[in-house]
């Protein structure tokens, strides 16, 4: 099969087809999650770097330790709360989405996120370091090309995942490196959402000039 996993998604898919390869031709990571490799010297470094960093990035950092943005609209109360989450929603999709569908998508993320935290929290104990991670993906590169398994790289231009460290991107650190990177333009971390044109334009790029013959 031909795999395509998105943020948490992608680690996710990353795994299985590490633990069975014989069922994965190919891997498609957008904007994936715990793409970047954190070793101890790296966090040093990072923390000492942590004030220069993009707010996206602090904030993220604040997310660890169990500060998330859903909590803050769970604290300002159901109504309060309620009504900010939507108007993040619709002013977030507003440019994809009008009318019945923006509202329904609004309603929707309102009542999950207003809801008890569960998985959000979770990422505290599994990715101590963030978006950074000592199980990242990035981390077997070599094996998925021993495994037979193909792989590529999707970010937005704005993706909050791309993340910079010491001014090189995710993405640019994989490019270095001769992974596949395909960049969707005017897009941010929900890439086939925010400019689907170019998302399927891209797979269909890389399909093309892949190595193996995909059913």
């Amino acid at each position: 099969m031909n795999l395509l996993g998105h943020s948490f998604g992608a680690f996710v898919s990353s795994k299985y087809a590490l633990k069975y390869p014989k069922k994965v031709n190919k891997l498609m990571f957008f904007s994936p999650w715990a793409s970047e490799s954190c070793d101890e010297d790296k966090l040093i470094e990072f923390n000492e770097h942590l004030e220069s960093l993009p707010v996206h990035v602090r904030l993220g950092i604040k997310w660890s330790k169990n500060a998330t943005p859903f909590g803050v609209a769970r604290k300002a109360g159901r109504w309060i709360g309620g009504f900010l989450v939507k108007k993040f929603i619709r002013r977030r999709f507003g440019a994809n989405l009008e009318g019945e569908e923006l509202e329904a998508i609004a309603e929707y993320l309102e009542q999950i996120i207003m809801r008890d935290g569960s998985s959000e929290y979770a990422f505290r104990k599994m990715f101590p370091f963030f978006q950074r991670s000592d199980r990242a993906i990035s981390n077997y590169l070599d094996e998925y090309k021993k495994l037979g398994v193909e792989i590529s790289f999707y970010y937005g231009t704005d993706d909050w995942m791309n993340t910079s460290f010491n001014g090189l991107h995710v993405s640019q650190q994989l490019e270095n490196e001769g992974e596949k990177v395909y960049i969707i333009e005017d897009a941010g971390h929900h890439i086939y959402f925010c400019n689907p044109e170019d998302a399927f334009d891209k797979i269909y790029e890389d399909f093309s000039t892949s190595k193996k013959i995909l059913i």
